[in-house]
This record gives C-alpha cells, sequence and structure tokens, in this order.
C-alpha cells in the first residue's frame, strides 16, 4: 500500500520554502558546512529541544490509564508521533526511540516549524486558543516542514551536485549519506528526485506470510 504524499508542494510553495531554508542555513553560519550542524540551524530557529523523554512507554501509558476507553487509541496515535513542536515557548520534543540519523531529520522538521514565518504565529494562536489546525492546513505545513529539513540537511543543491560527479549507482546515495549523517532512505529519495537523470526507487516492507499466498511485499 503506498505510502500518503509527504513532501510534494506546489512549484511556488517549494521556491518559498527553498528560499527560508538557505536563510536559515546563512542565518546559523551553516551554510555550506558538512555534515549540517543542526544545533546552529535550531538556535536560528529559536528553537530548543526538551531532552527529557515525555514520549516514552512509561508516559504513555500514563495517558493511556487517564483515557479509559480510548487508551488504545492513544497508544496507536503516540506509537506514530516523531516529534513534537510547541510554538509559543520554541519547544521541541522528539521520540527518543528514533536512530541518530532519523533525529536529526526530525529535529530540523520541526525547527522548520518554528521558522518558517508564516507557520510559527499561526500555532501559537492556535495553542492559545486550545484548538486545532485543519487538516489540509496542517497536512500542507507538515510538507512543507519535510521539504525545509531536507533542503537544509542536503545543503539546498550540495548533495546532488556531489552526486553528479559520482556513478549512477544505488551506492552512491548510500555513500554521500555518511557524509551528511543522513539516513539512507532520506539519502536515497533526495537522490532520485533531484537526479538530471530519469530513475525511480521502490521502497518495500519487509516480507510478510499470507495465508493462501505465501510471501507479499508491499
Amino acid at each position: 500500500m503506498p505510502k500518503p504524499d509527504d513532501s510534494s508542494l506546489t512549484p511556488g510553495q517549494l521556491a518559498r520554502v527553498r528560499k527560508e531554508a538557505e536563510r536559515a542555513l546563512r542565518e546559523a553560519g551553516a551554510l555550506g558546512v558538512f555534515p549540517t550542524p543542526i544545533h546552529l540551524i535550531m538556535a536560528a530557529a529559536k528553537v530548543e529541544e526538551v531532552r527529557e523523554d515525555v514520549l516514552n512507554p512509561s508516559f504513555i501509558a500514563r495517558l493511556r490509564a487517564k483515557a479509559g476507553a480510548a487508551g488504545e487509541a492513544i497508544k496507536r496515535a503516540a506509537g506514530k508521533v516523531l516529534g513534537l513542536f510547541h510554538a509559543s515557548e520554541g519547544l521541541v520534543f522528539l521520540n527518543q526511540t528514533l536512530i541518530a540519523v532519523k533525529k536529526r531529520f526530525v529535529r530540523l522538521h520541526e525547527a522548520g516549524h518554528g521558522f518558517l514565518p508564516w507557520q510559527r504565529p499561526i500555532y501559537a494562536v492556535v495553542e492559545d486558543c486550545e484548538k486545532a489546525l485543519d487538516g489540509s492546513t496542517a497536512e500542507l505545513f507538515d510538507r512543507e516542514a519535510n521539504v525545509f529539513a531536507s533542503e537544509v540537511l542536503f545543503q539546498l543543491d550540495a548533495f546532488s551536485e556531489m552526486a553528479n560527479d559520482e556513478p549512477f549507482e544505488i551506492w552512491t546515495p548510500v555513500k554521500l549519506a555518511r557524509r551528511f549523517e543522513a539516513s539512507n532512505y532520506a539519502a536515497i529519495r533526495q537522490f532520485v528526485a533531484k537526479n538530471h537523470r530519469a530513475c525511480a526507487v521502490v521502497v518495500l516492507n519487509m516480507p510478510e506470510l499470507v495465508e493462501g499466498y505465501g510471501f507479499r511485499a508491499a
């Protein structure tokens, strides 16, 4: 089953986010610095990570206990949470079970919510009113934050320019992932998305045994 779109923007939206990503890199003194110093980007975005693991299993268990019948729904939702952003306080919360390279991306994603000038004020107002963004706006803001994180992590076009000087093969983004301290998944995706040659990548979940069909990957 295909995953939902998490990064597609219109050309105008993309140009605006890329402009802000470049501004963040410049204000942080991080343009051309490899790997991207995440702490400097977060400082430029005026956000701070809360190191306490508030998304840990015991915390979720307490929420479930208080929620009664809704507890199982909370467990499922919380298990999908990678990070949270509190706009008015400028605080970022991370799921501490994430691997190191994934934490780098999620930190940048949450910093994006804080740095993009049209997002943070709206989040702050929503928090004060104890309301929630409508679904379409929340999804757009998340896609913009994903693109911001990717552009900052991969230093705008630096990754693709380096990749163009390397062999056209799957090991090129895997090798560059180490230099940028990115996950293989993110690096391969960047390699395909910005490659001037026609290419595609298919990501399959682990095969699972389906009775009557044998092993199947989706």
